[in-house]
């Protein structure tokens, strides 16, 4: 079954439709942030464009809308749902800087990021993709992010800053599988550590619970995105094992994800 609804409350829709199934796809986008789009491309906007924009793809929408609050336009992909050349392109001709800054967030967009920005490039825009390979990475550099500053000075602050974050995935086998000497069974919860299975659980609770003991040394901060049918309540018990560490608990994963959490 497929739905098309208009709110201004989206995390509380999908909290209400995810009573009665499991969600397979979403997708959130901001109506205002489409009109400042047409205006962009139509040259409306009335004042002078910042040096340098800021694309991201990613998937999720609390994780586009924790990438928009750091100033990027969004691009709707990632593991399960790969843009097209079109897609990111578009994003960067939307912008209104002369220069942007393209964050792929997953290897399997390496290549349609690459081709956008080559014909960006043919249109007058100065595009340089910064090869983050996972969510963590992305946001990690976009917190250096300042539009007002060059893509020269942004870049290297914006490379040593994803160097830094480890993103958590929790989420459930497709198939039984022995992987690195890790028994996988059908439907049961699994942990990637920056895409990397090392983890199995019962619950993806203590999934998350040995993830975070074993990536946390170091780390200040946990940024911790929920599926959508995953109750807050089960991650404020993990997060309270945990004082040392600032977290965040927020709405919007993606779909097939238990839990997403980045640790910087």
């Amino acid at each position: 079954m497929k739905g098309h609804i208009h709110t201004d409350d989206p995390d509380g829709l999908l909290a209400t439709v995810a009573r009665f199934g499991r969600m397979v796809r979403t997708k959130v986008e901001d109506m205002s942030e489409q009109h400042t789009e047409i205006l962009a491309m139509a040259g409306l906007l009335e004042e002078a464009p910042l040096p340098t924009g800021l694309v991201a793809v990613a998937l999720g929408h609390g994780v586009a809308r924790a990438f928009r609050s750091l100033g990027a336009r969004v691009v709707a992909g990632g593991q399960t749902q790969n843009p097209s050349v079109e897609d990111i392109l578009s994003a960067i001709k939307s912008l209104p800087n002369p220069k942007v800054i393209l964050l792929p967030n997953n290897p399997n967009v390496f290549m349609a990021a690459e081709e956008a920005a080559k014909l960006a490039r043919e249109v007058g825009k100065e595009v340089h993709v910064l090869k983050t390979r996972i969510i963590g990475q992305g946001l990690a550099a976009a917190v250096r992010y300042e539009p007002e500053r060059e893509p020269e000075e942004l870049l290297p602050e914006m490379a040593e800053a994803m160097e830094g974050a480890v993103t958590l995935e929790v989420t459930w086998a497709s198939r039984d599988a022995e992987v690195d000497g890790l028994k996988v069974l059908k439907d049961k919860p699994i942990g990637l550590l920056d895409g990397r299975l090392v983890l199995v659980g019962k619950t993806p609770e203590e999934v998350l619970e040995g993830f975070v003991r074993l990536a946390q040394e170091g780390k200040e901060v946990l940024t911790l995105f929920l599926g959508p049918n995953t109750p807050k309540e089960a991650a404020e018990a993990v997060a309270q094992k945990f004082p040392e560490l600032a977290v965040e608990i927020l709405p919007g994963g993606p779909d097939q994800y238990a839990y997403l959490g980045v640790l910087e």
